[in-house]
């Protein structure tokens, strides 16, 4: 997991640490439960008492996200927003 984090060594030293390994932790760490169980937990705090429905996204939905990459995920100070 750590080879994914990409932690500059900057925000480590200014929390006083050595890695991010001393600050990052797993479920497995923990709990002895499967990645299915991990999933089917998150799936019900997600959407219990909310109202949800699975399926496509609707035309509306995919013309809202383009919109949304072009005006903001897109951009220079989106990307580098550190």
């Amino acid at each position: 997991m750590f080879g994914v984090l990409n932690v500059s060594k900057q925000k480590i030293t200014d929390k006083m640490i050595k890695s991010a390994q001393e600050r990052v932790t797993s479920i497995s760490a923990h709990r002895n439960v499967d990645k299915m169980d991990v999933y089917e937990a998150l799936m019900r705090s997600f959407t219990e008492d909310k109202e949800y429905e699975y399926g496509n996204l609707t035309g509306d939905e995919l013309r809202r996200a383009k919109e949304l990459v072009l005006q903001k995920y897109n951009t220079e100070k989106w990307l580098f927003l550190r």
